[in-house]
């Protein structure tokens, strides 16, 4: 299997956990046919069969019952035949078709004899070996990991060897994500799970084959100049793009495929400013707080945007990409031990299966330990913080004894109560980034050894942790790209930057990126153990700051003096971002009215090229139908009547841009 079909793979499986396993799609029925269809005979298997969504069933289930009422034992030879694994995959395909050809009357045009009917066949018989077939999900595959499809009657066994060799390499992984919904049923093949997968996510695969077949405009020059200077402002005139620009140069930087994939991207934040945005909004500050056992409000100290994304980054500079995906936005670290210290069977058990245990098995199955009041036997903390205080992307540190670790995971499930797990029946799935290492932690941890306590937050920060995952690790995808962050802020003058930034002018400075910019915020005192920023606030080395804004905006003299020499100027044109406009039918009339208004606009005295119309205007185009008039009508025009407001004879400068922009020489009122 190549590099380029692993990491599309694993990007796959990360969007899948990080969406709903299933997808919202009901899925669970195919599990649930192997478990009914397991050990019947070829009659019974069919009837099974009937009504499922697993075979074409509004043009095959008339075909199969009438066979089965009328034709028993042809139809069971025909399908004894199928199964029969001496043959050939592909003969075998071959054969049922004329089988259930010739078993048919001469006039159907149906005779429930395609791959797909054949697949189900084979997957209920061999569930380990087949799974369901789908004509356009073998395609969307051949597609996205660039393989040639083959021909009708030859595509259900190269299906069959993709999904296989997948589910040998990543079923068990695929499965994991599933269990919550497939936990219940006997039979849970792997190959199963990978097809549900890509069943799952078709759509999503689409998309990203899209994205690979669109253009791209190369932005080194930009991302060179940005690794170079660390803060970028992206300056222009008014639809120029700035925005799309910056996505795109994040996108390039972080080694994404498109922006689209932004979104999902922890190591990319994007926030826009206004005249009301504050130093809370961006940096951290009081919020108001309702106590939910006593109605009391209160006030609890919250990171802001940036804040919280410099914790990300340093996070991102310590995991593989796979790891920032499952960690949440502000991963708290917990100690659990598992069975107490020292080998035992509580600890082997979690470390092969993939969970964590803890017991007060007398309790029982209790719905919300903050209103259990019965706590006869302790542990009263303890199942509040690992009932309702884990969360899901938290990590966890397996505690050896005292003073070491033994593992460190990622948490990946709620809370489950489980009887069979005797007297540790309280569950929570992990995924172990690490297991059978031996690990001091006393320096990290404060220099505290661990107590007795089964379940509580320790003081190791998130990066901390994840750093000795990468010290164990055999994987080192950790690239300089995945390690990068990027931070854009759109419309930056707009926003009061003293009052946004705070004492940041110091830290955001390149010079100063790093632990030796670090500054002691307004909150300080209010930062708890385990916090990254515990010591003070600092912007992380890996961390890139684009911003964008209007030259012509009348916003732009508020822009604090010391802010800008912290930042490296661009002026973007709309010349540097016209290749917006070739995702448009008819780019090159788009591209050529954009150039014509612009030249009028920018020998008028008064305006100049700060004040040209970019590409961003015009992709509206797409939208309306190429209407030209309505463009003018309702975007063009409006925003030169504001330039030209004030002007001697702005008439004349709209009569001279309208020629321009239609291409004609007179203006109609």
């Amino acid at each position: 299997m190549t590099q380029v079909i692993h990491n599309k793979m694993k990007k796959l499986i990360r969007m899948f956990r990080n969406g709903k396993p299933f997808d919202d799609y009901d899925e669970e029925y195919k599990w649930a046919l192997l478990d009914a269809t397991d050990g019947n005979g070829v009659i019974d298997m069919i009837k099974k069969l009937r009504g499922k969504n697993i075979v074409d069933n509004q043009r095959v289930d008339t075909v199969l019952k009438t066979l089965v009422d009328t034709k028993p034992s042809e139809l069971s030879a025909c399908v004894n035949h199928l199964l029969d694994e001496k043959l050939p995959l592909d003969n075998r395909i071959a054969d049922f078709k004329t089988e259930m050809r010739k078993l048919c009357p001469s006039n159907w045009n149906n005779c429930a004899n395609d791959e797909r009917t054949a697949a189900a066949i084979l997957m209920c018989k061999y569930p380990e070996k087949y799974t369901a077939y789908m004509d356009t999900v073998y395609k969307i595959i051949c597609q996205y990991f660039g393989m040639e499809i083959r021909k009708p009657g030859h595509k259900f066994s190269h299906f069959t060897d993709i999904i296989n060799s997948f589910a040998s390499e990543y079923g068990d992984e695929i499965q994991q994500i599933m269990l919550p919904q497939i936990g219940k049923y006997k039979n849970k093949p792997l190959n199963l799970a990978v097809q549900t997968l890509f069943w799952c996510m078709k759509d999503s695969i689409k998309t990203l084959i899209n994205n690979e077949t669109m253009p791209h405009k190369n932005y080194q020059e930009y991302i060179d100049l940005l690794q170079e200077t660390r803060n970028l402002v992206l300056t222009g005139a008014p639809g120029t793009g700035k925005t799309y620009m910056a996505k795109e140069i994040a996108a390039q930087m972080l080694g994404l495929d498109s922006t689209d994939a932004l979104k999902d991207d922890k190591r990319f934040g994007f926030v826009q400013f206004h005249p009301s945005y504050d130093y809370t909004d961006f940096v951290e500050g009081l919020r108001p707080l309702k106590d939910t056992q006593n109605g009391v409000i209160g006030f609890k100290r919250q990171d802001g945007v940036f804040k919280e994304f410099c914790k990300q980054a340093i996070i991102s500079a310590a995991a593989d990409e796979e790891t920032i995906s499952d960690i949440n936005e502000s991963p708290t670290v917990w100690k659990v031990s598992l069975g107490g210290t020292g080998d035992n069977p509580v600890r082997t058990d979690c470390m092969k299966n993939g969970f964590i245990r803890i017991g007060w098995h007398q309790y029982g199955d209790v719905e919300d330990f903050y209103d259990f009041d019965n706590y006869y036997v302790g542990g009263k903390n303890v199942l509040r913080a690992y009932q309702s205080g884990m969360r899901i992307g938290d990590i966890v540190v397996s505690c050896y004894s005292a003073k070491d670790i033994d593992a460190v995971g990622v948490v990946t499930g709620d809370y489950e109560y489980r009887a069979e797990g005797g007297d540790y029946p309280r569950y929570r799935t992990v995924r172990w980034l690490v297991k059978d290492i031996k690990e001091n932690i006393l320096e990290l941890n404060g220099n505290k050894v661990f107590t007795l306590s089964t379940v509580y937050k320790a003081n190791i920060t998130a990066e901390s942790a994840l750093r000795i995952a990468q010290k164990y690790s055999t994987n080192h995808n950790v690239t300089t790209k995945q390690n990068k962050a990027v931070f854009v802020i759109d419309e930056i003058n707009r926003g009061e930057i003293s009052k946004i930034f705070g004492e940041l002018f110091f830290s955001i400075d390149p010079g100063y990126r790093g632990i030796k910019g670090i500054v002691k915020t307004q909150y300080q005192n209010m930062i708890e153990e385990g916090d990254a920023f515990k010591e003070g606030f600092y912007v992380p080395e890996n961390v890139y700051i684009i911003a964008t804004m209007n030259d012509i905006d009348r916003s732009v003299e508020s822009m604090d003096f010391a802010m800008r020499r912290r930042f490296t100027w661009k002026e973007i044109t709309p010349d540097d971002t016209a290749s917006m406009l070739d995702i448009l039918e008819y780019p090159n009339d788009a591209k050529a009215t954009m150039n014509r208004l612009n030249k009028v606009i920018a020998e008028t005295e008064g305006l100049g090229p700060a004040y040209m119309i970019g590409p961003s205007y015009y992709l509206k185009l797409g939208d309306n139908g190429f209407d030209y008039n309505k463009l003018w009508k309702l975007n063009i025009e409006p925003l030169l009547k504001e330039y030209v407001r004030g002007f001697r004879d702005p008439k004349m400068i709209l009569n001279k841009c309208y020629i321009a922009f239609f291409d004609k020489m007179i203006h109609e009122d």
